[in-house]
């Protein structure tokens, strides 16, 4: 048994041992020095090189542990060699090297005698300690760049037709080159003014080889594919496309996502739309729960009531007051600025969409005199008439002013108090605050236990409505895009440019429409109020309005905030519009 191990032991010693090539210090390539993870070694006096090599010679190497073999692949030419064989397959033919292969080390290792068959003149020499190879490698030549409203084209000019890896990104195409003269390549990058094309990137990355990364200002689909005569790598960078992905967010509402590029870039908008057989209600809610205007986010007022999605609505000041129409439950809560466009709530949820110009006026029967008031429940400027309801807070908040008057009125319109400023609101009943030439008549005339009787053409002119919610301008109407935005008053930040938008259209079945873009982004550059009304119209509807937008514009589905809002997080709001099951 002992003599068994020591001849065991004897053999194992006897084993050739694969060894460094002594004194091998450093290898060069058409001599530029090739740096390589692993390292040539001799075994039996033969030099075995590491496939890697290749790779800067201009071949693709796929390399396969688990058959210990690898593919070379260059245009037109292909080799397979296995570990322990000196058969080659080459362009399905039999050559013969003159040692076979070795793997070691994680890869593979071949004899000197490949490197001829590549035509590569290769070198070894003890004395200086080196390898040289030689080899006549590919050029790139040119490098041009074609910007267009369609798509931008870069065009890659090279000697012949190069080998080269491809990685691809939402941000960047990244070309590795293999068998490249890397000579002065990094002055080829060209300079770049365009809308998706940020830079082009090129760079030696080692003897032999080198990199490409065309990076894009944003996501867009692109096409690579060559050009003979000369060889070229053309890559478009495609402007205008159009991704969609659609979900089911209950039966009978749909959500559509769009990612769409224009000429000026790209947009980024959701489409729900809801079916008429669809079992559900639209409801307008207010920020809070209490006295007082607060702001909250969509998605906290759509988790507070269950909704199934919801949408941000109309325009507010700083402190969360509303501006524009607002009435819920037939409470009037906000009055109409410039006559702006209304959402209408009417019978059996039968919406509409209209313009409003009709506020709240109160009437003094006793002395025959009217008083249009110029708002409600908003903070009272010079030479105006408020009426303040509970919903304003605990009190006018006005300050002491000569020239100002406050009315207490209990629901039956009696005046119950008379005061100058910050005069409490009753919990049922209003405030009547008036200043300077809305004032004078009041200052003359009024005592308490008179009689002011608070109405609205509102309640005349749509009496079946339950709820309004202002918005505007108005988009659409009988089909036909009429943007109201100069009638209505709107300023430049909202009439004008491309912005985050939100929008609410009806079709002539009873579809219900919402609408919210992304803006202000690099992913997504918004719309333009005549491109929101062309989207409507194009998902079918007939009568669109527009709603606050900017960094409101906020879709929330399940409770969670689906789209981008441009402030970077959601922006509490004052009203929204929730969609509930029935």
């Amino acid at each position: 048994m002992i003599r068994s191990l020591l001849a065991a032991l004897l053999a194992i010693a006897l084993l050739p041992v694969p060894s460094l090539a002594q004194g091998v210090t450093r290898m060069l390539l058409n001599e530029q020095p090739l740096n390589l993870s692993v390292l040539p070694f001799v075994q039996n006096s033969v030099l075995y090189l590491p496939i890697q090599v290749v790779e800067h010679l201009g071949l693709q190497v796929h390399l396969d542990p688990v058959r210990r073999s690898a593919r070379l692949i260059k245009p037109g030419t292909f080799y397979v060699i296995h570990e322990g064989s000196r058969q080659i397959t080459w362009q399905g033919q039999g050559l013969q090297i003159s040692h076979a292969p070795i793997w070691q080390q994680g890869t593979l290792f071949v004899p000197r005698s490949l490197f001829v068959n590549l035509g590569t003149i290769l070198t070894h020499s003890l004395h200086r300690n080196e390898i040289r190879l030689s080899a006549e490698l590919n050029r790139l030549d040119h490098v041009q760049v074609q910007p267009g409203d369609v798509y931008t084209r870069l065009i890659f000019q090279f000697a012949r037709e190069p080998v080269y890896k491809l990685s691809e990104s939402e941000s960047a195409i990244t070309i590795e080159l293999m068998g490249i003269d890397p000579q002065d390549i990094d002055t080829l990058a060209p300079e770049t003014k365009d809308l998706l094309l940020k830079g082009v990137k090129i760079e030696k990355t080692g003897s032999g080889t080198a990199r490409i990364r065309i990076e894009k200002a944003y996501p867009s689909p692109h096409k690579l594919y060559w050009l003979k005569s000369p060889d070229r790598l053309i890559v478009d960078l495609v402007k205008i496309f159009q991704e969609e992905k659609q979900s089911s967010i209950a039966p009978g509402i749909q959500l559509t996502g769009t990612y769409q590029g224009f000429g000026f870039g790209p947009v980024s908008h959701y489409t729900v739309t809801i079916s008429p057989a669809a079992r559900i209600r639209l409801e307008p809610v207010l920020a809070g729960q209490g006295r007082g205007f607060i702001k909250e986010p969509v998605s906290r007022l759509s988790q507070r009531r269950g909704a199934l999605l919801a949408i941000n609505a109309g325009y507010f000041n700083a402190a969360g007051v509303p501006l524009g129409t607002l009435m819920l439950d037939r409470e009037l809560i906000a009055s109409p600025i410039y006559g702006r466009t209304m959402l209408g709530f009417g019978a059996n949820q039968r919406l509409f969409i209209a313009q409003n110009d009709r506020s709240l006026s109160a009437w003094f029967p006793a002395q025959s005199r009217h008083l249009a008031f110029h708002g409600v429940n908003l903070p009272r400027q010079n030479n105006q008439a408020i009426l303040y309801t509970s919903r304003y807070g605990l009190s006018t908040g006005t300050a002491e002013n000569p020239d100002a008057i406050e009315l207490q009125l209990a629901l039956d319109g009696t005046v119950s108090a008379i005061s100058s400023h910050n005069t409490p609101i009753p919990e049922e009943g209003y405030v009547i605050s008036a200043q300077g030439q809305g004032a004078a008549w009041l200052r003359a005339n009024a005592y308490e236990g008179m009689r002011a009787l608070v109405y609205s053409k509102v309640w005349e002119q749509w009496a079946q409505a339950l709820h309004l919610l202002g918005g505007g301008p108005q988009l659409i109407h009988q089909g036909q895009i009429r943007i109201t935005a100069e009638q209505e008053k709107f300023q430049p930040d909202i009439a004008q440019g491309r912005a985050p938008r939100t929008a609410l259209g009806l079709a002539p079945d009873g579809t219900i429409i919402l609408v919210v873009a992304d803006g202000r982004q690099t992913r997504s550059r918004g719309l333009t109020l005549q491109e929101l009304a062309q989207l409507l119209r194009e998902r079918g509807a007939t009568e669109a309005m527009n709603f606050d937008g900017g960094g409101s514009s906020t879709l929330v589905v399940g409770g969670k905030v689906i789209n981008s809002p441009s402030d970077g997080k959601e922006r509490p709001v004052a009203t929204a519009l929730l969609v509930m099951r029935e």
